[in-house]
């Protein structure tokens, strides 16, 4: 989940690459997925670092 400042992906992001691939070409089980499934690996990462921003800042304010 961590991604470096030489542009390397994360294995959320590679799995996420392979199911939007999987469903625009058709390939079963992944096609008849909703997008919402499909698109989940990204979505993860985004919650992940919403949270991680949320705790520092929880932190951050509990100093002060």
């Amino acid at each position: 989940m961590n991604k470096t400042s030489n542009g390397d992906l994360s294995v959320l992001d590679v799995v996420g690459i392979i199911f939007i691939t999987l469903k625009i070409i058709g390939v079963e089980p992944v096609a008849g997925w909703p997008w919402w499934i499909v698109l989940l690996p990204l979505w993860i990462y985004i919650g992940a670092l919403a949270i991680i921003a949320l705790v520092a800042w929880c932190i951050k304010t509990r100093k002060n």
